[in-house]
């Protein structure tokens, strides 16, 4: 199983477990560059898995 899908499996069971996420979080816990953080929040997104709320500095990801 390749890495990125590990990740996404992941933070879909941190956002269950504690309600949201944000990309700070994302890259602290998994110790990754924002970049690559976003990649995989996004992927998620487009899937269907999550969705982005707020703005700016105060996006969080919660459960679709």
């Amino acid at each position: 199983m390749a890495l990125r899908r590990i990740f996404e499996i992941l933070y879909y069971k941190v956002i269950k477990e504690h309600g949201s996420i944000r990309r700070i979080t994302v890259e602290d816990f998994s110790n990754i560059k924002d970049t690559r953080a976003n990649e995989i929040l996004s992927i998620l997104v487009k899937k269907g898995m999550i969705s982005k709320e707020g703005g700016s500095k105060n996006i969080k990801y919660v459960l679709k």
